[in-house]
Order: C-alpha cells, then sequence, then structure tokens
C-alpha cells in the first residue's frame, strides 16, 4: 500500500503536470480497440509488458482469466464482455493467461480440491469447461509441463467460450471483431499467441 501511496505522490508532483490535457480528454469519454481478459495475477502487468496507456485497452480480470459461458451466471464478468462488445465495439477480444497461474495449480488438483477454502474459485472453474482437460495433461508427468499444456488448454477454451456469447458470435461472423489467445510466460518475460492454423501457440512477434 506504502509503495502504491509514493506512486500517487510521484504522479502528481512530477508526471501529471505533463498530462493534464491527455486527462482532460480521457474525461470526455473512451474508444479502446482492444478488450483484455487477463488473470488477476499480480505479476501480469500490461503496462510494462505491453506499454497499454490510459484509454488504450478496456480490461477485465478474475483468478485464471476465466470466461463463463452466456446465461451460466449474470455477473460482472459477463457484464465488462457485453459492455466491451455491445457498447465500446471494440475490435479485438484477448484472452489473456500465463504460467505460474494459482488457477491452473486447482484445476490439475481438480475444482473440487479448493471447493471448501475458495468456494467461488471452484464454481467458476468447473464453468469455465477446462476441469475435465486436467487429466489429460497429466499424463505428460512433469508438473511443469503438465500445468504449461493446461494453460493452453485453459486459454483456447476460454475463447471457445465467448463464442456462446451470441453478440461476440455474431461480430465476429460480420468480420467486426477478432477473439485472440495470449500466454505470457512468466520466467521469459515473453508472450506467445495462438495460431490457428497450426493449433499451436507461437511468440507474439
Amino acid at each position: 500500500m506504502e509503495k502504491a501511496i509514493r506512486g500517487y505522490e510521484y504522479f502528481r508532483e512530477k508526471l501529471l503536470p505533463k498530462y493534464r490535457e491527455f486527462y482532460a480528454l480521457l474525461a470526455q469519454g473512451q474508444n479502446p480497440d482492444t478488450f483484455f481478459i487477463r488473470c488477476s495475477d499480480s505479476r501480469v502487468c500490461l503496462w510494462k509488458l505491453l506499454g497499454i496507456e490510459p484509454g488504450d485497452g478496456f480490461i477485465a480480470g478474475n483468478p485464471g482469466n476465466i470466461v463463463t459461458p452466456w446465461n451460466t451466471v449474470l455477473g460482472g464478468d459477463q457484464a465488462a464482455i457485453e459492455y466491451a462488445v455491445k457498447v465500446l465495439k471494440v475490435r479485438h477480444i484477448v484472452v489473456f493467461g500465463h504460467t505460474c497461474c494459482g488457477a491452473m495449480n486447482a484445476l490439475i488438483n481438480g475444482p473440487e480440491s479448493v471447493k471448501e477454502q475458495l468456494p467461488a474459485l471452484s464454481n467458476m472453474l468447473c464453468m469455465c469447461r477446462t476441469d475435465h482437460m486436467h487429466p489429460l495433461v497429466l499424463a505428460a508427468g512433469d508438473p511443469e509441463k503438465a500445468q504449461n499444456a493446461l494453460t493452453e488448454l485453459h486459454v483456447k477454451q476460454q475463447m471457445l467460450n465467448l463464442d456462446t456469447y451470441p453478440f461476440v458470435a455474431a461480430a465476429r461472423a460480420t468480420g467486426d471483431l477478432q477473439v485472440h489467445g495470449w500466454i505470457f510466460k512468466i520466467a521469459d518475460a515473453e508472450v506467445n499467441r495462438y495460431d490457428a492454423s497450426t493449433d499451436s501457440f507461437v511468440h507474439l512477434i
């Protein structure tokens, strides 16, 4: 908390004089091109990693970058998708996963493993439609390989879950919207993207 307060003090004293006009312009509205559905993990910083500035991206986050299928539980995450596509009319949605994810650990062990301590997370993991995949990746043997494989499967499934939203599917059909799957490899500070032509994740650039 102290670091955040010191950062705000620095912003007010050193940076704000240069950006007053910029923030005045932002107050008139937003027009982001991309909607990021990211994990809440503190290690995933879009500003440092991608240079996302205020107004550049509409962002929603939850543990595990989960997209609950349409009409399962109407709430904050689904409201964010509605607003991004219907109101802001973003051109891109990025499902942004990452390695070393606690939610993926829970999936490997099975959502029931955290149900007593984290019932809300357990429920979301069950709804994200990846929970049935964890036995498949356990066959990889190596825990790190298993988690990385599950992370890729999970991101791909959340992309499919987006298509259960009628307005997402409609916008994609007309070419007004593209859905992407990205994974941040924390140890390498590298972002990989899903390539549908090869059904694999490749370096973003």
